[in-house]
């Protein structure tokens, strides 16, 4: 959610009638008992008092400062519930050297050059320091999802914030990407 953040000012502003609340969470947050408004998902919702909106395609790859560093840059074995967490540990578990407890952390770490690091295309694209060490790692390509519950999202507030946050969504998953 942090490329939502940056662009904040575009879709939102303090007279608005809803205000965001931000909640990074790799467990899901229950949308069908309002445990949030609104959730990004990396695949359809299959339940039938969801709503679901495809903003775009989200694919990724390893990224380092230079192809001489080794090792990954990863969240520890016990806490890999991402696909792309589960898949340095299934594809590098023994090449990892370091390990740290949020996406942002890995990220500084990567651009520290203490290791590589398994990112979004499109999120890899704010770190000038980094780039691209093989190709786009397709297993991990998906589908991402808009989702709120079905009633929820005709109440204006929850409306006005799919259609912000969509719009943003669909903005970054359309750039291209970056070699």
């Amino acid at each position: 959610m942090g490329r939502v953040a940056l662009d904040l000012p575009r879709w939102w502003q303090a007279e608005a009638n809803w205000r965001p609340v931000f909640l990074e969470a790799d467990a899901r947050l229950d949308i069908a008992r309002r445990g949030a408004d609104i959730g990004v998902r990396n695949h359809r919702p299959d339940q039938s008092w969801l709503a679901g909106r495809c903003t775009g395609r989200v694919s990724y790859a390893c990224y380092a400062v230079d192809e001489t560093v080794r090792g990954f840059a990863t969240v520890p074995e016990h806490a890999a519930v991402t696909p792309s967490a589960r898949w340095v540990w299934a594809h590098h578990g023994g090449e990892v050297s370091v390990t740290a407890g949020n996406p942002r952390m890995l990220v500084d770490l990567a651009c520290a050059g203490a290791g590589r690091v398994v990112l979004p295309q499109f999120a890899a694209a704010w770190f000038p320091p980094l780039r691209q060490i093989g190709p786009e790692i397709s297993e991990l390509s998906h589908e991402e999802w808009l989702v709120s519950h079905h009633d929820a999202r005709h109440d204006p507030p929850v409306r006005a914030a799919l259609d912000a946050v969509a719009a943003v969504l669909t903005d970054l998953n359309l750039r291209p990407k970056q070699d």
